[in-house]
């Protein structure tokens, strides 16, 4: 799929199965966006289950590579829109307690989530 910032693929490592994400930024002038070099500091040193784990990065002379592990059920707002039924007062309890833990994670360590909207929720 393709993100505000690059574009990101499914991969299968050949000999484990795993599946991962794989996120390609094109540089700016030759450089990691701002942001983008801020996101990977920030997954670099993430240890929390809600927050998206990063497994290595590849810096080419064009762009950089993410892998990142695949969180499968998609995103927030794909699943708003095709849920039939109103979610449950356990369910519901449920994903707000998660995003509150993970933004309660990321104010401990000093970050602000400026871009936190359903799209950006997996």
């Amino acid at each position: 799929g393709c993100g505000s910032s690059g574009v990101v693929h499914l991969v299968r490592h050949k000999t484990s199965g795993f599946t991962y994400a794989l996120k390609r930024v094109s540089k700016k002038d030759g450089r990691i966006p701002r942001q983008v070099r801020r996101e990977i500091e920030v997954l670099a040193e993430n240890d929390h289950p809600f927050i998206m784990h990063l497994v290595k990065t590849l810096e080419l002379p064009d762009c950089v590579f993410l892998l990142t592990e695949f969180i499968a059920g998609g995103e927030l707002h794909a699943a708003i829109r095709t849920i039939s039924t109103v979610l449950s007062r356990s369910q519901a309890m449920f994903y707000t307690g998660s995003m509150l833990l993970m933004l309660e994670a990321l104010n401990d360590r000093d970050i602000v989530y400026r871009d936190l909207k359903p799209e950006n929720v997996m």
